[in-house]
């Protein structure tokens, strides 16, 4: 069974060497820390953008319907340069906030023409090229930093984008691309 050969010099010194990481247990410190740091954080960014979601969906028959339209550009250009301005010093939270950038500025670009009874514009064709033209944005830009959940949720825009029209080519276009 054990034919009594023994091992190398080299051998012997990588079997030293090899030192096996033990984990240390986490403290209640460190887990506190890691919950506040990363759950509570996308927590509060979900919350955000259910809130600003539901706000800028309500009819206000009073404001001129731009308004809300410009506030959501302005917010979502917000979300997304915070999201640049960030990227380097919170990295695991500015894909969150990219990505809901990206969904405010989808949003207000719905509002152009649907949750209102005077739409910006009462055609969809030019709010339909708007949708598809930030779900593809979404993706060029998922695919460029490589992450997963950008590009799918571009993917679920652009999606989206073709059931909100009429026109039934635009959803074999979308899955062809």
């Amino acid at each position: 069974a054990h034919i009594d050969l023994r091992p190398s010099e080299n051998e012997e010194i990588i079997e030293e060497e090899t030192v096996i990481a033990q984990r240390k247990p986490e403290t209640d410190e460190e887990l506190e820390f890691r919950i506040g740091q990363y759950w509570f954080a996308k927590l509060g960014i979900f919350v955000f953008l259910v809130g600003w979601l539901i706000a800028n969906t309500l009819h206000f028959e009073e404001l001129n319907q731009v308004i809300p339209v410009v506030l959501g550009i302005l917010t979502a250009f917000a979300a997304i340069t915070a999201s640049i301005i960030f990227r380097n010093r919170f990295p695991h939270l500015s894909g969150w906030v990219l990505g809901s950038g990206f969904v405010i500025l989808y949003i207000a670009a719905l509002r152009m023409h649907f949750f209102s009874l005077s739409p910006l514009f009462s055609d969809i064709v030019p709010v339909l090229i708007l949708l598809y033209l930030i779900s593809f944005v979404v993706i060029y830009i998922g695919i460029r930093l490589e992450s997963a959940y950008l590009t799918s949720l571009g993917i679920s825009l652009a999606l989206l984008s073709c059931l909100f029209g009429d026109y039934s080519y635009l959803i074999f276009l979308t899955i062809t691309v």
